[in-house]
């Protein structure tokens, strides 16, 4: 190969960015893309195998993979000089560093049909990766060091090549190729631009100096219309493509002949072809934009890229030899403005959905309002300002229609309306990745404006605030990616399922580090028996629900296609990496915000025609680090001043290029009339990292269990649910699953075993109401966050440091407006009042004793319910003491580590810390700590309950004092016959261990006892 010549990339930097957003929006009918990645239209291994797979082969040919113009391509791929691989994130090569292009390795492409490469996506591993990109017309190889290389505008033949290479770094993996089909103009007999169309054969002088061919199907699938103009003689048709019949006397173009183009809209002349006569024939060509006229010798010419507008031409002229013939002209049409949308409207709503304000106007043109309605056989309809308000009548499925009038300054038309009632909703679920609560510009508390950002701009996602209900107390099931994502789907704690940190991290026991032996994981991945939202969705008998997922999945186990989304929508099994595009900041898809948006739209275009319900999740890879955004976007900082709080302006540009795309969907379900049968989850998986955004006025980061590292945007907008409305009631992401089972079914029956979150559907109700109602979510569990692992701090002696991620071994269990905090590692119980100080500031935990202890209890019994994964106190630690940070060493073996009489996994376990002693009694029971260890009974609750005490207060009074927890229940009951009981009172302890209470004796006979409820 060539040595490789250094590809312009940073003089090209602007248009290319242009080129590329280009390719990227739906609007550009005639590009597409061949996507290598798992499961998609290109896969090696078309979505058989999932993860890394050596095919075993250097070639491999896909066929009929369709293309934007009705027809198909097929392509073969060789690779050197290794195997091909089929991986997760596009072809690698069986080289050296292990599925993917090492330096010196290649993949050379040959296509069936024309194509126009305009570039390509790779996935890289590091910061000096390069590659390269040759094709038969090239002269020599093109260097670029960029994972989006795009604006290439390189023709590409049939049985011609195209090579990418990889030239230094750490390997690559080709993860996309971006084509366009151009058209070919055939003016051979018969073909697609012969001038006499086919009905005559032989030579035939057509007797005109011009000549329009109309209606020649173009690249995109649209037609194209040219007009050919000849001078100075007469258009000649001829077996062999176009002549002018000249001085040479043959049907043919003689010297200082020519033929001009002309096209009914803006093409790109890529090149032609001729036949010749003689071997020293030359031709010019010229266009506005060549310069002058070019002159060719060869009967191929190639590679040009000249752009015309409508009514500019394209002149051939034959300048020296015996004469030639124009057989083709390759052009590419640049895409027609979209048709018009039909001002009939089409709509889904839910059956017993009430009032559902259907937009008919949103595409009638400005200045219309309605004038009449007719009524719907199905249903009632009613004008309500600029919308119709549709009631379907009780349990009524299928189409519906209605008309309705404009006013008469636009001519008064009539147009109809079809409205589907469907059985079951939509569901679509947008995740955001790293997202701090004050991540927005969003008041996440309405009544509270230090609750949004102070510099970054989010309107799309203001928008979908203000149609539907936020939660300022909205958590992810944990502080990091994966195990929120696992919780997310499945509805269940952490702490249960056991993936308490991210793929790939926290795997083994960490010892000899700090104060506490962590335990490894149990679980690294999402497991199979786990049923997921996806798979409870398809349980449905005859809903026929379908399910995508794109983005970033970080949960293993197969990807998506093994837990339920549907194996031709989804992006595989897919990590951190796959949301860089390649390493410097500008890029036009950043964070891949738009490609996931794109493919989740093409995808909500094909359910709407199916007719089928769907759930539809959207993981984006925004705002996770490293930072990237487009250039539109950093732009739109210009002159914006910089918050006290949030001030990094490629931050901001990157969530803008988000919420870009957060608009994107909230369109097309608008356009596509699914609003009023779609209900929209917007959700992050945790807080934002210390070193990319500031989470206050909350607490901690991303990956503590803090406020700052949980507490995250929430929104829910959705039939039933009202406008602009905000829940005040904690919720979580394992909320979900049973809220969507709830709003798919109408009941909670058949909900999958252990679900700890619970149903929103009452809650988000009265919420919604004219005067909102603060209705608790019951769960069968609890909103438990637990981290077992240190994640971030420095080992000892420098344990004390605090560091941008410093999680370290705690559990937390939110309750009402309460979080009690389980710090193992200083053996601290804290308790904080989240309603009146959602900063975390205040420890509550011995002046509120009563909350205190009963969290402490439901905390412990959770933990010890799913088997919670523990860690225990190492035997070697050797003591810190820096300030408040202190940490006494270890005196004890493993398994006693302070010598307290109490096996440490027994203090984990039952006490949740390791500060109390043998001797100690902490439930006042009369049982030590040590006796309640060998006996195996509570050391927090009392093991019985006794009066231990009576009183006569005054006459027909008897005051009762019984043992208790502090803030326990109890109810007091009395008999006449110490058969059948009545209850008499409900008695909550204070924060003391006893509780009392005075009944008034009736009954010459009357008992009276306490129980716990």
């Amino acid at each position: 190969m060539p040595t490789p010549a250094r590809f312009p990339l940073d003089a090209a930097t602007p248009v290319m960015r242009a080129i590329l957003l280009a390719l990227l929006l739906p609007s550009v009918a005639h590009a597409f893309s061949l996507d290598f990645q798992l499961a998609q239209n290109a896969d090696l291994e078309q979505g058989n195998a999932p993860g890394g797979n050596d095919l075993g082969t250097t070639t491999r040919t896909r066929t009929g993979i369709a293309t934007p113009d009705g027809s198909t391509i097929d392509f073969t791929v060789v690779s050197t000089p290794g195997n091909l691989n089929s991986a997760d994130v596009g072809i690698g090569v069986m080289g050296g560093t292990s599925d993917r292009m090492a330096p010196g390795e290649s993949v050379t492409f040959t296509f069936s049909r024309r194509v126009v490469l305009n570039g390509y996506t790779l996935n890289m591993f590091d910061g000096t990766d390069d590659s390269t990109w040759q094709t038969t017309k090239s002269p020599t190889a093109q260097i670029s060091a960029d994972a989006v290389v795009s604006g290439l505008d390189a023709v590409i033949d049939p049985g011609e090549t195209l090579t990418i290479s990889s030239t230094s770094g750490d390997g690559i993996r080709l993860g996309s190729l971006q084509l366009t089909l151009p058209t070919l103009l055939d003016f051979q007999f018969a073909k697609n631009a012969d001038l006499e169309s086919g009905t005559a054969s032989g030579p035939n002088d057509l007797g005109t100096t011009t000549r329009t061919r109309t209606g020649i199907l173009a690249g995109d699938g649209s037609t194209i219309s040219y007009t050919a103009v000849s001078a100075p003689t007469t258009l000649n048709s001829a077996d062999l493509g176009i002549g002018v019949t000249g001085g040479t006397g043959q049907a043919r173009m003689g010297i200082g002949e020519s033929v001009t183009f002309s096209f009914n809209r803006a093409v790109t002349i890529h090149g032609y072809t001729l036949n010749e006569f003689g071997g020293t024939d030359n031709t010019t060509w010229s266009s506005p934009t060549s310069g002058g006229a070019q002159v060719a010798t060869t009967a191929a010419v190639k590679g040009l890229s000249l752009p015309l507008e409508t009514g500019q031409t394209f002149t051939l002229s034959s300048t020296a030899g015996d004469g030639v013939r124009i057989a083709t002209l390759t052009l590419t049409a640049t895409p027609l403005p979209p048709e018009p949308v039909t001002p009939d409207d089409h709509y889904q709503v839910l059956r017993n959905s009430t009032a559902s304000p259907l937009d008919v106007l949103r595409n009638d043109g400005p200045g219309v309002s309605l004038v009449s309605l007719t009524q719907p056989a199905h249903g009632t309809a009613s004008i309500s300002g600029s919308n119709v308000l549709y009631t379907p009548v009780a349990d009524h499925t299928g189409t519906d229609t209605f008309t309705y009038t404009t006013d008469a300054t636009s001519g008064g038309n009539t147009w109809t309306v079809t409205v589907d009632t469907r059985a079951y909703p939509n569901f679509v679920v947008i995740f955001a990745d790293d997202q701090g609560w004050t991540g927005t510009s969003v008041r996440m508390d309405r009544n509270n404006a230090q609750t949004k950002s102070d510099y970054y701009q989010t309107p799309n996602i203001e928008l979908l605030a203000a149609q539907g209900m936020r939660f300022p107390r909205g958590y992810a099931p944990h502080p990091n990616c994966s195990p929120s994502r696992y919780a997310l789907l499945t509805g269940k704690t952490l702490a249960r399922l056991k993936m308490t940190d991210i793929v790939g991290r926290s795997n083994a026991e960490n010892s000899g580090k700090y104060k506490l032996i962590t335990p490894g994981k149990a679980t690294d991945a999402i497991q199979a028996p786990m049923i997921t939202t996806p798979e409870l969705l398809k349980s449905i008998s005859g809903a026929g629900y379908s399910a995508a997922h794109f983005g970033k999945w970080h949960l293993a186990g197969g990807g998506p296609s093994s837990h339920g989304f549907d194996t031709d929508a989804n992006d595989g099994g897919t990590g951190n990496g796959e949301g860089d595009t390649g390493t410097k900041p500008v890029n036009a898809d950043a964070k891949r915000s738009y490609s996931v948006t794109n493919r989740a739209l093409a995808y909500l275009d094909s359910r709407v025609g199916s007719g089928a319900p769907f759930y539809l999740q959207v993981s984006h890879y925004a705002v996770h680090e490293a930072i990237q955004y487009t250039q539109a976007s950093y732009d739109a900082f210009a002159g914006v001043t910089p918050g006290a709080r949030h001030n990094n302006r490629g931050y901001a540009a990157m969530t803008r290029d988000l919420d870009v795309n957060v608009g994107r969907v909230l369109a097309r379900l608008d356009e596509l009339g699914i609003r009023h049968s779609t209900y929209i989850i917007y959700q992050a998986d945790n807080g934002a990292p210390q070193d990319m955004s500031d989470n206050t006025p909350l607490r901690g980061y991303k990956p503590e269990l803090w406020e700052g590292g949980i507490r995250v945007p929430t929104f829910v907008r959705g039939p039933g649910v009202r406008a602009d409305s905000q829940c005040e009631q904690p919720v979580s992401g394992i909320d979900w699953l049973p809220t969507i089972w709830e709003w798919a079914t109408g009941s909670l029956a058949g909900l999958p075993a252990q679900v700890d979150g619970g149903s929103l559907v009452t809650t988000i109700r009265d919420a919604s109401l004219e005067t909102p109602v603060n209705t608790p979510v019951h769960r069968d569990g609890a909103m438990i966050v637990h981290s077992p692992h240190y994640i971030g701090p420095l080992a000892w002696p420098n344990d004390w440091q605090d560091t941008p991620k410093d999680m370290r071994p705690r559990s937390a269990i939110i309750a009402g407006g309460y979080k009690l905090v389980a710090n193992y590692e200083k053996g601290s119980l804290e308790l904080y009042d989240l309603a009146n100080e959602a900063g975390e500031i205040t420890n509550l935990s011995e002046s509120q004793r009563a909350v205190r202890w009963q969290l402490w209890v439901r905390l412990r019994d959770y933990l010890k319910q799913v088997n919670a994964q523990m860690p225990t106190l190492d035997p070697t630690y050797q003591g810190t003491s820096q300030g408040d940070f202190v940490l006494p060493a270890a005196t004890g073996p493993l398994g006693d580590a302070d010598s307290d009489g109490l096996n440490d996994a027994w203090e984990f376990r039952e006490l949740l810390t390791y500060t109390f002693d043998g001797n100690g009694d902490e439930d006042q029971d009369g049982i030590s700590n040590a006796e309640e260890l060998t006996q195996g009974s509570d050391p927090l609750v009392p093991n019985g309950l006794a009066v231990s005490s009576l009183s006569e207060p005054a006459p027909g009074q008897l005051k009762l004092t019984w043992n208790a927890t502090p803030g326990a229940r109890f109810v007091v009951q009395s008999s006449t016959d110490l058969v059948e009981w009545t209850d008499i009172a409900d008695v909550t302890a204070g924060d003391v261990h006893s509780a009392e209470f005075t009944v008034t004796t009736g009954a010459d006979h009357e008992f009276f006892r306490v129980k716990r409820p």
